[in-house]
């Protein structure tokens, strides 16, 4: 995604707000304020961690988990304010060794908050070893800098894609800020498709309560109307609706 003078300018605002509420804070922990300060981090870029499919506490198969994560796209290794940088690094870097392929990231971000470090994940050309290229170290209030603030405009790319088993899928049908994507194909991952399914939960109560509650009115009306008569009334209701069931 290509982003002009003026996109470039509000996200560089976005960020400076952003660095300055957190800077101030002090005693962040990882447990308590990671799941915040990634949203209103991609918030900066008008990303959507529910539509882009972005997932807070990802388990791997070992039962470990990773603190944020992006199929295909990133991995976000969190820690509280003070904690060695290098060493969330390695962490993160043996998380994205237990990945499958597919799901494997291009980026590994680390961070304490305050400092951050963003590292890319390159194929050599030369001896044939990969490895992992420390791309920039910055403070938070150095965030909306361009050179560092740019780094992150590759993301916006990924905002409506997911990835398969097979191949990454990007939705075309996006309407109102909501992703609808009907081209998956293979079973996805229980702890991937957790959000969808609160989703739709959610949607089903809400459908059920305005039956219930229509179907109350309903009831009340026809107690009036009847004056007083609720026996009378509900074999009527009952009857009306067996005929039409009858009839269908």
């Amino acid at each position: 995604m290509v982003f002009g003078s003026p996109q470039r300018r509000i996200i560089r605002q976005r960020a400076g707000r952003f660095a300055e509420k957190w800077k101030g804070r002090q005693g962040l922990g990882e447990r308590e304020h990671s799941e915040i300060f990634i949203d209103e981090f991609f918030s900066i870029f008008d990303i959507d961690c529910y539509i882009s499919n972005i997932i807070f506490e990802y388990q791997l198969p070992s039962g470990r988990r990773i603190d944020v994560f992006w199929p295909g796209v990133l991995l976000i290794e969190n820690k509280s304010l003070g904690k060695n940088l290098r060493e969330a690094f390695e962490q993160a870097r043996s998380y994205y060794e237990e990945l499958e392929d597919y799901l494997r990231p291009q980026y590994i971000l680390v961070n304490d908050f305050h400092n951050f470090r963003i590292s890319s994940f390159r194929k050599s050309t030369k001896d044939g070893k990969n490895y992992w290229k420390d791309e920039r170290r910055f403070s938070l209030s150095e965030l909306p800098n361009n050179e560092n603030i740019n780094l992150f405009y590759y993301f916006s790319n990924h905002k409506y894609t997911k990835i398969t088993k097979t191949r990454e899928q990007t939705s075309e049908n996006i309407v109102r800020g909501i992703c609808i994507d009907n081209s998956i194909d293979d079973k996805p991952l229980e702890s991937m498709i957790e959000h969808e399914v609160k989703r739709v939960m959610h949607g089903t109560k809400y459908a059920i309560l305005k039956l219930t509650l229509a179907s109350g009115l309903s009831l009340a009306l026809g107690y009036l109307i009847s004056d007083g008569q609720p026996r009378e009334y509900m074999e009527r209701f009952i009857g009306g609706s067996a005929r039409e069931e009858s009839i269908r």
